[in-house]
């Protein structure tokens, strides 16, 4: 089954194409944001920017997901995180004793996070995938959500919380409370950080940058006493199923909720 779900997703993704990922792409959700919205619109923090979706006064959402549709369809040929890191988050649950029966992947595009995650922690598990775009429902144990918004049926329920999508988000601290929620008693919360997230990188597609400290404040404080701070898993992107740069560092950041 696992040897079948691989290949379909092989089949779809081209990235097995050396360099695939590096291909410019046209940024044509650039278009669509100023047609809207003018000049982008940046708001820099301590440590953190967010290029705004406002207008008058409340956030264009039309606009945000149609943005993240344009961007999501470009890039689909491409895959950012790989096969070993995801296999190096799982060793680190398996270290801390964490059981993973159910898991989510945020904004996972193609469905690599999960099959790979599925993949590591054996057939018990139970990891899926959200997508804003409707190219969600194209890729196996794929739902089509937005990650901002809290779903009933997951709260406390997820063993792990993973992304690298983050800096997608309008509103990161509704995003980040959401996935909170949705961890089970001693569930992990895990988010990728590289160069890429960094606040200079906030852009039309990518609306959120951070530092590294910002991000871990920013959570940490949402989380309050009921999430701990678990500590960073040290990577780099380096083997044949990503078409991100040779050799990206990556730290992941996580978290655990109290049991």
């Amino acid at each position: 089954m696992k040897k079948k779900l691989g290949q379909k997703l092989k089949d779809v993704v081209v990235n097995r194409i050396p360099g695939a990922g590096r291909l410019k792409v046209p940024k044509t959700w650039t278009k669509t944001y100023s047609a809207a919205l003018g000049d982008v619109r940046r708001v820099d923090g301590e440590g953190v920017a967010l290029v705004s979706y406002n207008k008058e006064g409340s956030v264009d959402y039309e606009t945000y997901k149609a943005v993240q549709e344009e961007g999501n369809r470009a890039k689909l040929h491409g895959q950012w995180v790989t096969r070993g890191h995801i296999h190096r988050l799982a060793e680190f649950a398996r270290d801390r004793g964490v059981t993973v029966r159910q898991g989510v992947c945020h904004g996972t595009r193609q469905g690599f996070e999960q099959l790979w995650f599925r993949e590591a922690f054996g057939d018990a598990a139970d990891v899926f995938g959200t997508e804003i775009s409707s190219t969600a429902t194209d890729f196996p144990n794929t739902v089509q959500w937005d990650f901002h918004e809290a779903n009933p049926d997951w709260q406390e329920s997820m063993d792990l919380v993973y992304s690298n999508s983050w800096d997608h988000a309008y509103d990161p601290e509704k995003a980040f409370s959401a996935w909170i929620d949705t961890l089970a008693p001693g569930g992990l919360l895990m988010l990728d950080h590289s160069r890429y997230h960094l606040p200079d990188r906030a852009n039309e597609l990518d609306p959120f940058g951070a530092e590294l400290d910002a991000l871990k404040a920013m959570v940490s404080r949402l989380g309050g006493d009921g999430l701990a701070w678990a500590g960073a898993v040290e990577d780099l992107l380096s083997d044949d199923t990503t078409s991100a740069p040779v050799d990206l560092p990556v730290i992941t950041l996580v978290w655990q909720k109290a049991a």
